[in-house]
């Protein structure tokens, strides 16, 4: 019972629950908004008016479909734009979700606007370094998978295997995998969002130590859970999103289906935010939020090493 514990607890509402599942519903529809307005606007000044795409039966046959993003090119810089603002206030909003979450806050009304503005800028940098170290180990196992599967690709070649496996099944394995990895990135940098706001820590490089630790203590509900209800959610939004094109006319009930799983993606995302919460606050994990939020000192310990090297090299007078 004890082992599922936090995920259930995670389950049960708090105060400001309700507006936390409701603005990040509210901002996952935003964010799309100004990539859907540009591109609606290319779409209708290229594809709109080529025969090849409109004189295709509905739904769009895939050579079609995926052929479309290289005609909406005018729209891309408004939808990084879009992207990268919707990323700055999720920043926020899930800098509030972290302190409002938390097991050990103080009964009292909830702000979620000012804790918003109060913690989230104050994290706000923090968190950009979070995302860029999940970066960076995310295009390294990027790199190192390609690398894999290109040598893999040309022994195929040389033992003659078959086309299906050289073209489909490699490439097919090889996503699967990089999208494997790319939720484990994201479980850990969900875990290090929480540790560094829930402990008021500052040192990023210190996650490196402590989250895999959290990790190796707490292996389901700490990691297979998230990991899995990461890749889920985005299998289903793409789904559900490359169904709601391909359905032939207005496809009203595909609009419904994708605003109803925003909502549950929200939800979600509320119950991983309290779950992690929750998990973090138990006594089990005493040693590892006691941990100092230092820098590890390797700098410091290299320049001391050289200097009493220094010292030592230098001769002793004997005058």
């Amino acid at each position: 019972m004890a082992m599922s514990a936090p995920v259930l607890q995670g389950l049960q509402p708090v105060p400001g629950s309700v507006r936390l599942i409701a603005l990040r519903w509210a901002l996952s529809i935003l964010a799309a908004l100004p990539g859907i307005a540009a591109a609606k606007a290319a779409l209708s000044g290229s594809v709109g008016s080529e025969p090849w795409f409109t004189e295709v039966p509905d739904p769009l046959p895939l050579p079609q479909f995926f052929g479309i993003p290289g005609e909406v090119g005018a729209a891309v810089p408004v939808l990084l734009i879009g992207v990268v603002l919707a990323w700055l206030f999720h920043q926020l909003l899930t800098a509030a979700a972290v302190e409002i979450l938390d097991p050990a806050r103080q009964p009292g009304r909830v702000r979620l606007w000012r804790t918003m503005m109060d913690r989230g800028w104050s994290y706000l940098l923090i968190y950009l370094r979070v995302s860029l170290v999940a970066l960076v180990f995310l295009l390294l196992g990027a790199r190192i998978l390609s690398v894999v599967f290109e040598r893999l690709a040309e022994r195929g070649v040389v033992e003659g295997w078959t086309g299906k496996t050289l073209i489909l099944t490699l490439p097919i394995v090889r996503l699967l995998l990089l999208l494997a990895w790319a939720g484990i990135v994201g479980a850990c940098a969900w875990w290090s969002r929480v540790i560094l706001l829930s402990g008021g820590r500052r040192y990023v490089r210190r996650m490196l130590t402590i989250v895999p630790r959290v990790l190796w203590r707490s292996p389901v509900q700490g990691f297979l859970l998230h990991w899995l209800l990461g890749i889920v959610s985005v299998l289903l939004g793409a789904a559900v999103l490359f169904t709601w094109r391909q359905a032939p006319g207005l496809a009203t009930g595909w609009f419904v289906a994708w605003l109803m799983l925003l909502v549950v993606q929200s939800a979600v995302w509320h119950w991983r935010m309290r779950t992690l919460s929750l998990i973090w606050s138990l006594s089990s994990f005493n040693d590892l939020r006691d941990k100092p939020d230092v820098p590890w000192g390797v700098f410091r310990w290299f320049k001391s090493r050289l200097r009493r090297r220094a010292a030592a090299s230098t001769p002793v007078s004997t005058t």
